[in-house]
């Protein structure tokens, strides 16, 4: 398990799950409709499943530290 340390923006939790859903795919070689995606509004949490398999999670903790620019998210990631 990768664990990252993100200063978050606006739409920057999204952009790192869609980064993470595309290196996902892109590790097994399956496309987007070969994938089943979960998400989870609880710790933002996405599971991508090729059929009954899972193959990756990502998740972030729920505890936050501010900092100058504004916020700081611990993300998880295991693929």
């Amino acid at each position: 398990m990768e664990t990252k340390q993100l200063k978050i923006e606006t739409d920057q939790i999204k952009f790192a799950q869609e980064q993470f859903i595309s290196n996902v795919l892109s590790k097994h070689n399956l496309t987007p409709e070969q994938a089943t995606i979960k998400e989870s509004a609880h710790n933002n949490k996405i599971d991508v499943y090729y059929k009954d398999l899972i193959l990756g999670r990502w998740f972030t903790e729920l505890n936050f530290k501010s900092c100058e620019d504004g916020i700081e998210i611990v993300v998880h990631e295991w693929y």
